[in-house]
């Protein structure tokens, strides 16, 4: 097929290029099949969209059990909960491989280091665990013992503290710095299960060799915008640029924006737009249900964006992200 010849592999030995053909014949397009006779999508969308959406979750797999899992995430992205654990367990039991959790299908993630399927786990910072052990201990000890000795334990504990915080936090320190933590990870976010699964859901369509624009639908307060800014703090020489929607916005809102953020260079194939400050620009567009469409029901904003995507995308640099509050995700 097209797609696969076109894919770019690390291993691109006929022997890799035949086994991922063969998968494709014998798991996608039964598991397509499946999915467009369930028709219970989030988003209204084409058998061909539906196609290309799980096949872009397949770039780089190089096994079974981790072909099976993108699978799985790629063509059930759009599909409500319920029908979504069904598909999993569907494609899981044709490929005769075996849930870690049978219970929590859609949990189900492939570890390269071990070659191994598993199921999201809570991820706790260790230093914080600790902190918490050595908290309760001492108030247990404190239950035992004479006041003084228990002042002194909470006397100690607060330098403790103190130390701890001074040491990682500069004295320069601002509201704004508060978004992100040491290591780079934005502060308030827990890596449980549910939001393990939903980065990546998306993180495949933001690397570099698999940039896809792609929409993340849910409604207000849901966490959509946390997981964004989540993923774009791991990107590297990456620069970030927002398009609040609303109902008057249009086309001439996204080529300002971009003329705001990039250069144009001319080249052998006309000019084109690059980013000013790093290798790789991202649009990321909020409320794009909001602006109006036409009297003949034809939004403007839509039909730039498509025409952008299919005409002008090899000449742009640019990756188009956009979240919409009109549909429950």
């Amino acid at each position: 097929m097209a797609w696969l010849k076109s894919l770019p592999r690390d291993d691109p030995s006929p022997s890799s290029t035949s086994q991922l053909e063969g998968w494709l014949d014998d798991y996608f397009y039964r598991g397509l099949e499946w999915v467009t006779k369930a028709s219970d999508y989030v988003v209204d969308t084409t058998m061909v969209g539906v196609a290309m959406n799980g096949l872009s979750h397949l770039v780089g797999v190089s096994y079974k059990a981790e072909f099976v899992c993108a699978l799985s995430r790629g063509l059930g992205a759009n599909l409500n909960r319920e029908m979504r654990e069904r598909f999993a367990k569907e494609l899981f039991q044709w490929a005769q491989e075996v849930h870690p959790d049978p219970r929590r299908p859609l949990n189900t993630c492939y570890d390269p280091k071990t070659g191994r399927l598993f199921s999201y786990q809570l991820q706790v910072c260790i230093f914080c665990l600790l902190f918490v052990v050595y908290v309760f201990v001492c108030l247990f000890v404190c239950l035992f013992v004479c006041l003084c000795l228990r002042f002194v334990c909470l006397c100690v504990s607060f330098v403790y503290v103190f130390i701890c915080f001074h040491s990682q936090v500069p004295d320069h320190l601002t509201v704004s710095d508060l978004a992100v933590a040491h290591g780079g990870n934005p502060l308030p976010l827990v890596l449980t299960q549910d939001v393990q699964r939903g980065l990546n859901m998306f993180r495949p369509w933001l690397s570099g060799s698999n940039k896809q624009p792609f929409l993340i639908v849910g409604p207000e307060g849901c966490g959509k915008e946390l997981l964004l800014r989540y993923s774009f703090e791991q990107l590297r020489s990456v620069q970030v640029a927002v398009i609040y929607c609303s109902a008057q916005t249009n086309a001439m809102h996204v080529i300002q924006k971009l003329t705001q953020v990039c250069m144009v260079i001319s080249t052998n194939t006309g000019r084109v737009y690059r980013p000013r400050d790093s290798e790789r620009l991202i649009i990321y567009m909020k409320d794009l249900n909001l602006p109006k469409p036409d009297k003949w029901g034809t939004s403007q904003l839509i039909a730039f964006l498509q025409q952008v995507r299919t005409t002008c995308v090899s000449s742009l640099n640019v990756h188009v992200t956009i979240r919409t509050c009109n549909t429950v995700w």
